[in-house]
């Protein structure tokens, strides 16, 4: 979805830049500047993002879709400690 938005702005911002409209405005040719900028910059920190976030996805995962059994409760009680231990850092 967010692709697919970033790729609408680029080829407005290519209609505009090519004068084919009649219905040309300055306000529309900034905002749409604006939005690939924001978008621009949105995509740079969603990747580091998701990288930073997937230890504690693993540990809770761990924890959550083992079976609840004697033999994984060290394992699961270490995911959770892992976790806790993840978020504040």
């Amino acid at each position: 979805m967010f692709q697919w938005i970033f790729t609408l702005n680029v080829r407005y911002k290519r209609k505009l830049q090519k004068m084919t409209r009649t219905d040309y405005s300055l306000s529309m040719s900034y905002q749409i500047e604006e939005n690939i900028k924001v978008m621009q910059m949105l995509r740079k920190l969603a990747f580091p993002t998701i990288l930073i976030n997937l230890p504690a996805l693993g540990f809770i995962s761990i924890h959550t879709y083992l079976p609840d059994e004697e033999r994984f409760n060290v394992v699961r009680n270490v995911a959770v400690a892992l976790f806790d231990l993840y978020i504040p850092l």
